[in-house]
């Protein structure tokens, strides 16, 4: 399947974009067959309860509110990483890749 073939773990999804609502996308990923298993991070600036519901309720895998440093963000995708790890089955001749921050930092523990 084509869902096997792309090398895609994890969406990281932000809410808030410049030409669509995120939870449009996240509306659009889950219900297209390829793109529904991949597990979706939302990201927002914001924390209110009725936006955390929604997505989680459109199939948000979780719902993160964005960190005000970059070394909360190195915790939150450390976090996310690990817990990834914990709900997937490993294949052993497969190992999720590094995660790569725009800075180039490697959080691989590999």
């Amino acid at each position: 399947s084509l869902h096997d073939a792309l090398p895609i773990w994890i969406i990281l999804l932000d809410l808030t974009m410049p030409k669509k609502n995120g939870l449009e996308i996240l509306s659009e990923i889950k219900a297209n067959p390829f793109l529904q298993p991949i597990p979706v991070v939302v990201l927002s600036t914001s924390n209110a309860p009725n936006e955390i519901s929604k997505a989680i309720s459109l199939g948000a895998y979780d719902f993160v509110t964005k960190p005000g440093t970059f070394q909360e963000y190195l915790y939150i995708m450390r976090d996310l990483r690990q817990a990834w790890m914990k709900l997937t089955k490993p294949v052993v001749s497969l190992k999720p890749p590094p995660l790569y921050m725009s800075s180039g930092f490697s959080l691989s523990t590999n």
